[in-house]
């Protein structure tokens, strides 16, 4: 189930992945326009954060970037080398529209170079943690991160984790699934969001039973040789395969990492006057009546 947020616990902090709340709202609400451009991804993102203040009553939300120079691109060319981008389209403009009246809202932009938003969120959450948190993503990756104190805004409202295991029996046909084993599984399937390719007509009742078994690729190897079933050995043929996206898929590479030299924060300041005066020169006076 989807629940109100007016009937749930406390936030603390709300983490949004940017990139991918940006391009629901482009692609979502397309049919608002003003000056020849699309303006959904602006507006949707505006109206998310009004939400936010009004139903859970924080102004701590923290939009989370892609960092550059992306480490798993950089040692995997292939990754996300399916992914096409034009710079110049009026969705980029709108991303850089975003960004310059974030600080209006007092919402603060974190970015770590060399890391992904998700890579970025585990750091932001392991130094909040106990803080009830909700991250803010449809991607299925965020899941991993799920527990006690972190929840997931999927589409509408926080959704408890017995919803996103109905939604992968309904994808996948396997009931009870752990989503936040979600990696472990990804290793054996593959992402092709990503570009990343698991082991071909590998069953997805099988990798979901081996990821809510296994935690490593050498464990679930082993599993597969006791159970002996023929996929031990498609396994074996692809065991580099199954390393190379254990490592792109698992979200740890900060850890080890100095992120203090890395890490950008940029903090804004609530600022109501200059906020209507974006939003009325974008058309959006409706959005200007509801601060």
């Amino acid at each position: 189930m989807i629940n109100s947020l007016k009937n749930y616990r406390q936030i603390d902090i709300v983490f949004v992945d940017c990139m991918n709340l940006l391009a629901r709202n482009y692609h979502g609400i397309s049919n608002i326009q003003y000056g020849g451009k699309n303006m959904g991804a602006f507006f949707g993102t505006a109206r998310f954060i009004m939400k936010v203040w009004k139903e859970i009553h924080t102004h701590n939300i923290v939009f989370i970037w892609e960092g550059k120079n992306s480490w798993r691109k950089q040692k995997y060319p292939f990754y996300k080398s399916n992914r096409t981008y034009d710079t110049q389209n009026d969705f980029y403009e709108c991303v850089r529209d975003v960004q310059e009246v974030l600080p209006l809202f007092g919402i603060s932009q974190v970015s770590i170079e060399g890391f992904e938003a998700d890579d970025t969120v585990g750091y932001l959450l392991d130094k909040n943690r106990g803080k009830n948190c909700v991250i803010v993503s449809n991607d299925w990756d965020w899941w991993a991160y799920l527990n006690d104190s972190v929840q997931v805004w999927y589409r509408n409202g926080i959704t408890s984790r017995e919803t996103l295991s109905v939604m992968f029996e309904r994808k996948y046909g396997v009931a009870n699934f752990d989503v936040t084993r979600i990696g472990m599984f990804k290793v054996f399937t593959g992402d092709k969001s990503d570009g990343i390719s698991g082991i071909p007509r590998f069953p997805r009742k099988f990798a979901a039973y081996l990821a809510m078994r296994t935690s490593s690729v050498d464990g679930a190897m082993l599993l597969l040789k006791r159970l002996n079933v023929k996929w031990f050995k498609k396994a074996s043929l692809n065991y580099t395969v199954l390393k190379q996206n254990y490592e792109l898929i698992h979200l740890n590479k900060l850890v080890h990492v100095d992120v203090e030299k890395y890490i950008s924060i940029e903090k804004g300041v609530y600022n109501k006057e200059k906020l209507i005066k974006e939003f009325n020169k974008r058309g959006m006076v409706t959005l200007s009546d509801q601060l």
